[in-house]
């Protein structure tokens, strides 16, 4: 089922770009703490899209060479430019520390899979020979000196990478029961897995293992919303105030107005990140089943509407265009600001000049192009 373009979701990516970018570049500790859990917007986002895109391809004559070669277009060319150019600048001109283990992840992206995950501890935690920690540090907003730093934000475009790679055979070759089985399966194991591997200064946060529920659950709303297409909104619209309550109890029992750090706690570990994403799942099903109804009127406009397709570009880039501000630039404020700026005029110009011609080339198969040369295909093969 082909819905089409939602400009809904392309306003929530806006908000969660956004989020994430307060967060990193608010001079206030306090007012944007929470502008991590833009990422996990994302995440939600992307299980539900990236499943229902592999849906509609089931019935496709080469699906993984359509999936695949779509996903490289879209994804590689700016990753892997600004990678090189965060290399030139740490390496060539100012000559930063070399951490391989960092680099060749984000490379890779294998290296993912098991990151935040300590089979030692959790073996240890098994067998009750290890405790487990359910200390908070003091909330502290990240601070990044290097332009290598910028990979800081890396794992979660690694998380995603992963989901693409491995998630196309789940769903183009098994029936949908067991994709909700699989789906399901991992809301109850992968909290586990948080919570045995769970460390304070919440490494558990950012691997692929860890948070792939974060994406099942945004796969599930997929398969949901393809069951029952006449689904109530007010099945989506009842659990928001009982998953605010839980979050807001959480936030509180972890010790967020205390001045702590929510996800150096076990519990947060184990509960927080899952009912962040079932809250976005949520809000990502009302703007699909509600899509074009005049209270969504605000993400459908055109500057939320762009600021969500540039979104990619900016994740990428707006660590690295805040280190270049903070060597110039004295004052936090005008840091954030002068940094939003230009990494929202970068991303524009990248998505006008370089990534949009690329895109172009997304029917166009490579593979099939060399069979024809080669008159192992006929002309109108595709």
């Amino acid at each position: 089922m082909n819905t089409g373009r939602i400009l809904e979701l392309d306003g929530l990516r806006a908000l969660a770009i956004t989020a994430v970018m307060l967060f990193h570049f608010s001079p206030h500790r306090n007012l944007f703490r929470f502008g991590w859990a833009g990422v996990d917007l994302f995440f939600v986002i992307s299980g539900f899209l990236i499943t229902g895109i592999l849906l509609d391809l089931r019935s496709d004559p080469s699906p993984y060479r359509t999936f695949y070669w779509r996903r490289v277009l879209r994804i590689f060319p700016p990753y892997y430019a600004v990678l090189a150019i965060a290399a030139v600048f740490a390496f060539v001109i100012h000559h930063e520390p070399f951490e391989a283990r960092q680099w060749f992840a984000c490379l890779f992206f294998v290296p993912g899979i098991f990151r935040g995950v300590h089979l030692g501890l959790i073996l240890h935690r098994i067998l009750g020979t290890a405790e487990f920690d359910v200390s908070s540090n003091p909330f502290f907003r990240p601070r990044f000196p290097y332009y290598s730093w910028n990979l800081f934000a890396y794992w979660s475009l690694i998380v995603e990478e992963l989901f693409y790679l491995l998630w196309a055979p789940v769903v183009l070759k098994i029936g949908k029961r067991w994709i909700a089985t699989l789906a399901l399966a991992s809301l109850v194991l992968c909290p586990c897995v948080r919570g045995l591997t769970h460390v304070v200064q919440f490494e558990e946060s950012i691997g692929f293992l860890t948070r792939f529920d974060s994406l099942a659950i945004g796969a599930c709303l997929s398969l949901l919303l393809r069951a029952r297409p006449g689904l109530s909104p007010r099945w989506l619209i009842a659990p928001v105030p009982i998953l605010v309550a839980i979050l807001l109890g959480l936030s509180v029992r972890c010790g967020a107005f205390e001045g702590k750090e929510i996800r150096s706690t076990e519990l947060f570990a184990i509960c927080g990140y899952s009912v962040i994403a079932l809250l976005a799942a949520c809000i990502v099903g009302l703007c699909v089943r509600c899509r074009n109804h005049r209270l969504l009127l605000p993400l459908r406009i055109r500057p939320m509407v762009y600021l969500g397709t540039i979104s990619y570009t900016m994740y990428l880039i707006h660590l690295l265009v805040y280190v270049g501000v903070q060597r110039q630039l004295a004052g936090d404020l005008l840091r954030a600001v002068v940094a939003s700026t230009l990494t929202t005029w970068i991303a524009s110009v990248s998505w006008k000049w370089y990534e949009s011609p690329i895109l172009r080339l997304r029917n166009w198969s490579p593979i099939a192009a060399i069979s024809r040369r080669l008159n192992l295909l006929p002309t109108t093969a595709e």
